[in-house]
């Protein structure tokens, strides 16, 4: 279970991290013209810092079963961002940059560029998301079978 500072320290940085995830949700509802992307891509986003801030807690207190909730949670939200720059992703606008020795370069890049890019990125994590899913349904389903 760790010590009671392992405690203090986890549960401390677990409540930064939904602290963060709450003050950008609490700063794009307060002023949604800001959002360069719908609501709820942002708001999945967002999230990902407060339920990276709750998997913090649940493995602090070896809350294991929950905690592996919060991380597949975690997996799914990471994919919404790329998923909507694919599929939704209207007028999508990114930049490539590179530096060399003493040489550095930036342009923008094409929608379509972008839209690739974030999309494969998008799709990777969804991808592994749901291996993530696929082995904790087989974890509990051994678990299940080991109580009997």
């Amino acid at each position: 279970m760790g010590t009671l500072r392992e405690k203090i320290v986890g549960t401390g940085l677990g409540l930064l991290f939904v602290a963060v995830g709450t003050g950008i949700v609490l700063m794009v509802w307060r002023d949604p013209g800001q959002a360069e992307a719908p609501l709820w891509v942002v708001y999945a986003a967002a999230s990902t810092f407060s339920f990276a801030g709750l998997w913090i807690i649940l493995q602090t207190f070896a809350l294991t079963l929950l905690a592996n909730l919060a991380g597949l949670a975690i997996a799914y939200l990471l994919a919404v961002p790329g998923l909507w720059m694919l599929f939704d992703g209207k007028g999508a606008n990114c930049s490539v940059s590179g530096a060399m020795a003493d040489i550095a370069l930036s342009a923008p890049a094409t929608s379509w560029a972008c839209r690739g890019i974030f999309g494969v990125g998008g799709l990777l994590v969804l991808i592994f998301a749901l291996f993530l899913t696929r082995a904790a349904i087989r974890q509990a389903r051994r678990a299940g079978q080991a109580a009997k």
